[in-house]
């Protein structure tokens, strides 16, 4: 092996445009290092050679835990090097392309960065070079900025905000202001028109930096320099709480506030920015129970070293800390699989070619395609409510792409051809809008139950992903040789999805059907139970409790038919929060959780219909924020995650969910009465009423003028919706009436009952007995 000085070169581990990077072992001391080489084409350049010196004299004034340490510095022959810390973990960039960050992991590794810029900008170092692939993420969540090859360095005066020099390729460049440095998508509008910058320049960078770890998008996008100079200069970002809805209000406040195109109105310095990020940071932990901490898991082709990272010694104290080059960061990409895994897919609703009554069948095809692919652990699989929102659009695949923050988009085309169903699909490169694979399937209707597995499994290959055992035993039990009864599962599923009375009387009978036609199909079953707990809302309260015994009988024996079936415990678990047995549900949804973790109605049901109502708001909040993650249009989970938060008493992050739910659709009769009901709670009495009314759930109302008015028009309403009733009676002061109303709630609708009586409405009934007595009644504590 070639030794530079005492360092043995071990291997390649990146490269950047000023240098290149290898693990070498320092022979002395017995510890492997980062070596980064000036490349031999820029050895008998002097700019080039200055600018790489400056690299490490520019960090040599910092000294900070979240800055890259320089261990050494020197020349052999004609070969200068820098030697500094070997790093074992992941670059920003790597790890966005897996999806958004978490609040909790994009404010603690926010932080850190925020604390490291106001060190640097302390004594004058501005960095001009912020982005996701100049940062670093440690196994261990600790934050590193990389690479001060560009930074502008005052050494006149560490707290001047004029410039002594930028670091560019030529001497003249090297005092002149009036150049333009750093990555396009991440300048400052300063830096994009060539004028001098100070700190506030790494503040917007870094302010673009932290929107796209918060949503997965870069701040300022275009098909051109040009056009990201054009968004930059002129164009203010879409509000990070619209492109991704459970963010909190004040974390977009302090992105738009970063990203301030006049710097007289940004962040005047990195202090202030971290004290606000400190402020939501606490918040969070403190409202919501998060822990701060943050898990990198890295995988091994990822990893910069297999030796742990090494402690600083003593003898190098008073070398100087600095930055790896953006080539430490870019060695993520050099040792990682040429053709990575997709980890996020969409699949859109396969175009029906075949007429209106074959309409199940494409829909049908579609579905089983996204729960097969849902079985894949380490896989986004966007839910079908939200997908289904593009059927019949003719919709572009990348722009979907792009809308949903998946890497690839699966279309299809369901045609007849004689006797044989013919499927045609497409699966799209989102990035760059090529296909990655493509495949026609002919199958005789006889044959059609195993057509969606024979999709999936040439498109999980397709993707790179590969199905486990217990995964390929999910999916199997899905599928049937009896054609008859899984086409009659998939006509269920049909009416089933369209929710009205009619359409759910249908389910229960083709589900019947494919039962008597295929008594061992687990499927059928489990669907059977699930359309029986949603059937309650349109029968009789007499027909209530057979319905919820019917349930519980075909999720119990789906769950004998097919342990495996994820369904079949979210169905149980369903059934057994219907009866108040809130461990044994919770066991259930965890089971469903560990088989499917991208189903989407087990993180809601399991949030809405098991921890809200033990007041376990924390994990709730998490649970549907995981669901949206997967199925962002759901119009019922985006409606009851803002209940959900206005039951836990955080009225300004409820208001802005509703308002995003009124984004997804604005005509969704329960958003309407829910919005109507904060209303209430705000005061807002004018405004409750036109939500109400616009809901027509509670009927025509007439309305008394005041608050006192208000409520007892509530009264006088005659409807089954005893949440309403009260509300408004523990309003009027009528506590009795309020509990006996909850109390016949609890009689006719058990799950519903135990997650409204945690509404902040009934705060004031807390210290009544009849209330807590209630509260005992649902094995639930006070």
């Amino acid at each position: 092996m070639e030794q530079i000085s005492h360092y043995r070169i071990v291997r390649q581990i990146g490269f950047g445009g000023m240098g290149v990077v290898y693990e070498a072992e320092d022979v002395r001391l017995g510890r492997h290092v980062a070596l980064k080489l000036l490349p031999d084409e820029f050895t008998s350049d002097p700019d080039a050679v200055e600018r790489f010196r400056r690299e490490a004299r520019a960090a040599s004034a910092l000294n900070h835990p979240n800055i890259c340490t320089i261990h050494d510095i020197g020349e052999e022959g004609n070969r200068a090097f820098i030697v500094m810390e070997l790093l074992d973990g992941v670059s920003l960039k790597a790890r966005i392309e897996q999806g958004p960050m978490p609040v909790e992991d994009v404010l603690d590794i926010a932080v850190q960065i925020v604390d490291a810029l106001e060190a640097a900008h302390a004594i004058g170092i501005v960095h001009r070079d912020l982005k996701p692939a100049n940062l670093f993420i440690t196994k261990r969540g600790q934050a590193k900025i990389l690479d001060f090859g560009l930074a502008k360095v005052d050494e006149r005066d560490a707290h001047s905000d004029q410039s002594a020099a930028p670091t560019i390729v030529s001497k003249a460049e090297l005092t002149n202001p009036g150049t333009m440095l750093g990555t396009v998508a991440y300048m400052s509008p300063e830096q994009a028109r060539g004028e001098d910058v100070d700190a506030r320049a790494d503040l917007f960078s870094f302010g673009a930096v932290l929107y796209e770890m918060a949503t997965g998008t870069q701040a300022f996008k275009g098909a051109t320099s040009a056009l990201i100079f054009d968004s930059i200069l002129n164009r203010a970002p879409v509000p990070p709480t619209q492109v991704w809805p459970s963010l909190p209000a004040e974390l977009g406040r302090i992105i738009s506030k970063a990203t301030e195109k006049d710097r007289g109105l940004r962040y005047q310095d990195a202090s202030e920015m971290r004290g606000d990020l400190k402020r939501l940071k606490r918040e969070l932990e403190f409202s919501h129970g998060v822990s701060s901490s943050v898990s990198v898991v890295l995988p091994a082709a990822a990893r910069l070293s297999d030796a742990p990272v090494p402690s600083r010694r003593n003898v190098w104290l008073g070398v100087v800390a600095a930055i790896v080059i953006a080539a430490a960061a870019a060695a993520f990409f050099l040792l990682r699989p040429a053709k990575p895994a997709m980890s996020s897919v969409a699949v859109l609703p396969f175009a029906n070619d075949m007429g209106s009554e074959s309409e199940y069948l494409a829909d049908g095809i579609t579905e089983d395609v996204i729960n097969n692919l849902a079985q894949i652990q380490d896989l986004r699989v966007i839910a079908r409510s939200t997908v289904f929102r593009y059927k019949g659009q003719n919709a572009d695949p990348q722009q979907v792409g792009e809308a949903l923050r998946v890497q690839a988009v699966l279309t299809g085309r369901v045609a007849h051809r004689g006797d044989q169903l013919i499927v045609q699909t497409d699966l799209v490169r989102v990035e760059d809008g090529t296909q990655l694979w493509g495949k026609q399937f002919a199958r005789g209707l006889k044959d059609v139950s195993s057509l969606q597995q024979d999709i999936t499994q040439e498109l999980t290959s397709a993707l790179r992903s590969r199905l486990t055992g217990s995964q390929q035993q999910a999916m199997n039990a899905r599928g049937r040789e009896n054609s008859e009864a899984y086409q009659l599962t998939l006509q269920a599923r049909y009416h089933f999805l369209k929710r009205s009375a009619e359409d759910i009387k249908a389910a229960i009978d083709y589900y019947g059907r494919a039962i008597a036609s295929d008594p061992a199909y687990a499927e059928a079953y489990s669907g059977l139970a699930l359309t029986y707990d949603v059937a309650i809302t349109y029968v009789s309260i007499k027909e209530i409790k057979d319905f919820k015994e019917k349930a519980d009988a075909a999720a119990r024996r789906a769950l004998e038919l097919a342990p495996s079936l994820a369904e079949a415990h979210v169905a149980m678990g369903m059934a057994l929060s219907a009866k108040w047995d809130w461990s044994g549900s919770e066991a259930e949804f965890q089971k469903a959780l560990a088989l499917n973790a991208n189903d989407a109605n087990a993180h809601y049901f399991y949030a809405f219909g098991v921890l809200v109502p033990q007041a376990r708001f924390a994990e709730a909040l998490r649970e549907y924020r995981r669901a949206l993650d997967l199925d962002p249009y759901s119009q019922i989970i985006n409606t009851n995650y803002a209940v959900t938060l206005l039951m836990n008493h955080q009225y300004d992050l409820a208001e802005a969910q509703f308002k995003h739910a009124l984004g997804v659709d604005p005509d969704f009769a329960v958003l309407n009465l829910r919005i109507g009901q904060f209303d209430m709670i705000q005061g807002n009495f004018e405004q409750a009423k036109a939500e109400l009314d616009k809901s027509a759930i509670l009927g025509k109302i007439e309305w008394q003028a005041g608050r006192e008015g208000f409520y007892k028009s509530l009264l006088a309403v005659p409807s089954n919706e005893e949440v309403v009733e009260s509300i408004a009676a523990a309003a009027l002061g009528d506590a009795a009436r309020a509990i006996r109303s909850l109390g016949h709630l609890a009689d006719i609708d058990p799950q519903d009952a135990a997650v409204y009586i945690r509404r902040p409405e009934f705060d004031s009934l807390h210290a009544d007995p009849g209330y807590i007595a209630l509260l005992h009644r649902m094995n639930l504590q006070p």
